[in-house]
């Protein structure tokens, strides 16, 4: 009795690790790019949660004698950062110079559209976006560059290979990531 393998048996089962081997090569680029926007999406959303704890914390703005509301800024021109900021002069609007920090995007995901919508079809033609926590206020404000105000704000994101995820904003606060 042989206890061994034959040739036919040794080729066969590499044949098998070959072409279970060659699947994974081809479907990887795919599956790096599905990652990478996902991680996007939730390193997007955990800096609007940020703003939205600046504001709740009650965190103060250099010198100030009270607290004012946080934001963060969108701008299409510039789709790799976003900025959190201090709404010093209670304008509820971004203005220049109102920055706590610049966030870079990571990865090669892009912004792709920021959107409004109000009840009824959904706007993603926004060039600029703004959502605002005010202090003791729960609703958020969100606006676009001619404050235009929305019930809900998406911020569409975009991989180099076409595939998309959303992080949308209700007034509520609520931070939701969906495809």
């Amino acid at each position: 009795m042989n206890k061994g393998f034959t040739l036919l048996e040794l080729n066969l089962t590499i044949a098998i690790l070959v072409i279970i081997t060659a699947g994974l090569l081809i479907s990887y680029p795919n599956l790096s790019a599905i990652t990478s926007l996902k991680k996007t999406s939730q390193d997007m959303a955990l800096a609007i949660r940020e703003a939205q704890v600046y504001s709740l914390g009650v965190k103060a703005f250099g010198a100030a004698e009270y607290y004012r509301g946080y934001g963060i800024h969108f701008d299409i021109t510039q789709p790799s950062s976003l900025i959190i900021f201090s709404d010093i002069n209670d304008d509820k609007d971004y203005q220049a110079g109102e920055e706590l920090q610049t966030l870079a995007i990571q990865t090669k995901d892009k912004i792709g559209a920021l959107c409004g919508e109000n009840g009824g079809p959904e706007d993603c033609t926004l060039t600029q976006l703004d959502i605002i926590f005010l202090r003791p206020n729960p609703i958020v404000i969100l606006q676009d560059e001619s404050d235009t105000e929305y019930d809900k704000a998406s911020i569409v994101l975009k991989s180099p290979r076409g595939q998309e995820k959303r992080v949308n904003v209700w007034l509520t606060g609520q931070i939701e990531i969906s495809n």
